[in-house]
């Protein structure tokens, strides 16, 4: 039997050295991770995916979620569907799988597939019961009801937040949907950080005998002062005041 002719002089400093570089390697893993979250966290999707594209062959799970949801912020569901589903299949057993998993939901609803949406959130629900995610996954269900116009039912998940997951975010922003009565269609003009200026459109339109109103919303501890219009239980009803809207030169989004 041939035995190799390379023998390490030294055994004891070839296991250090290879702790090393295994430390060293895990280092830079964990690295790497942390530089994507600091992006992401930051609203920078674009620098969260040259990155993460960067070192593709070396992401872990976590890495492959936070490069689908920055394609997802950054309106590409094709890609956060690819990069998701290549985070199931190498790391079926990942701490990240759940969110991934509503990660799916979240591109048909980008798609604007609402039904997919909804059977995706719903076998989350029905599936992951223990799942710290449950309350993330009835939100998602409750805005897919919103976009549907199914106001009883959204308003119906929404009590149901509150109830079985008072200490939760969702819960909190559950309570504001209900505590605002946000079980409508409404047209957004403008988004304005200086309340001045939201309130200077709002009477600019409200002279042109638009119905407008200011929505406050806070985002990342940051106060968002919505210029909306109109206040619709049906698509139907607002398409004539959306083309008023255009006819007017406003740019108008519809929420929710």
């Amino acid at each position: 039997m041939k035995t190799s002719k390379f023998k390490f002089k030294n055994p004891e400093l070839y296991f250090i050295s290879m702790i090393i570089i295994l430390f060293t390697t895990d280092f830079s893993w964990a690295q790497d991770t942390i530089r994507l979250w600091e992006n992401f966290l930051k609203g920078d999707y674009q620098t969260v995916i040259a990155l993460a594209e960067g070192y593709r062959e070396r992401l872990s799970a976590e890495g492959y979620y936070l490069l689908g949801m920055s394609y997802l912020k950054v309106g590409d569901p094709f890609r956060t569907r690819k990069n998701l589903n290549l985070l199931l299949e190498k790391y079926p057993q990942s701490e990240w799988m759940e969110a991934a998993k509503l990660g799916l939901g979240d591109c048909f609803f980008l798609e604007k597939e609402l039904a997919k949406a909804e059977e995706v959130y719903q076998n989350f629900i029905n599936r992951y019961r223990k799942s710290p995610l449950q309350s993330l996954a009835y939100f998602k269900l409750a805005e897919v009801k919103r976009k549907q116009g199914l106001w009883e039912e959204a308003k119906n998940i929404h009590e149901k937040i509150i109830m079985l997951f008072p200490n939760s975010l969702e819960s909190k922003l559950s309570q504001e949907i209900i505590a605002n009565s946000e079980f409508f269609f409404t047209l957004q003009v403008g988004s304005f950080i200086n309340k001045e200026n939201a309130r200077k459109l709002m009477e600019e339109l409200e002279n042109r005998g638009f119905p407008a109103y200011i929505s406050e919303v806070v985002k990342l501890g940051q106060v968002y002062y919505r210029v909306r219009v109109g206040k619709f239980s049906s698509l139907r009803d607002l398409e004539g005041l959306k083309e008023k809207l255009a006819e007017a030169g406003y740019t108008v989004h519809l929420y929710p």
